[in-house]
C-alpha cells in the first residue's frame, strides 16, 4: 500500500473520528460481542486507506465504511464456518493417524479459534494440524509423552467440536 498524500490522512482521519464508534458498536452486535469485532473495524479502515481514491470521491464515505465493514464481517463468518466443518466433520482418526495433504485455510486461526480451548492444547493442535508436525516432535518439544500429546490433540478438538457444534446449531 502506497503512503497516503497529507490531505488523504486528513480525510481518513475525520472519518476514522466520527465513525469509528458507530461502527464499532453496529460490528459488536451483529458478532455478538466478539472481541473480533475491533480487529474488524481496523481491517475496514485498512481498506479504506488502500481504496481512498474511491472513497475520497465517494458520495457517502459512511456508507462505504458500512458496506465494508458487512462484508469483512461476511469473510469472518464464511472462514470460521468453512474451518469449522472441516473441524466438526472429520474423524478423530483422519486427524491422529493420516493427516490429508489438502490443508485448510490457515489465515488468522488464533484470531478465529485462540479463545476457545486451552490455550496449551490449542498450541498442540495447531502444531499439529496447521504447522505439520508429528505427535512425537510435538511430545519430544513440550517434554511429554506421545500418548499425552495425542490425548491432548483429542482434548481440544473435542472441546472445539463442541463449542463449534453448539455455535452452528445457535444460527
Amino acid at each position: 500500500m502506497r503512503e497516503l498524500k497529507p490531505e488523504e490522512k486528513e480525510f481518513i482521519n475525520k472519518l476514522y473520528l466520527k465513525k469509528y464508534d458507530k461502527l464499532y458498536n453496529y460490528a459488536q452486535k451483529l458478532m455478538s460481542g466478539s472481541a473480533a469485532a475491533e480487529d474488524i473495524v481496523q481491517d475496514t479502515f485498512l481498506m479504506a486507506c488502500a481504496k481512498v481514491d474511491l472513497l475520497v470521491q465517494h458520495p457517502n464515505p459512511g456508507g462505504w465504511l458500512v458496506a465494508a465493514l458487512k462484508k469483512n464481517i461476511y469473510n469472518y463468518w464464511r472462514m470460521r464456518d468453512c474451518i469449522t466443518n472441516i473441524i466438526v466433520d472429520m474423524p478423530m482418526e483422519d486427524w491422529l493417524n493420516n493427516y490429508p495433504d489438502k490443508q485448510m485455510p490457515t489465515d488468522d486461526l488464533d484470531f478465529l479459534y485462540g479463545d476457545l480451548v486451552k490455550y496449551k492444547e490449542y498450541e498442540i493442535l495447531k502444531r499439529f494440524v496447521v504447522e505439520g508436525y508429528s505427535t512425537s516432535e510435538i511430545a519430544a518439544e513440550y517434554g511429554i509423552s506421545v500418548n499425552t500429546c495425542k490425548q491432548r490433540i483429542f482434548r481440544a478438538k473435542r472441546i472445539l467440536q463442541q463449542v463449534l457444534i453448539n455455535k452452528k446449531s445457535e444460527k
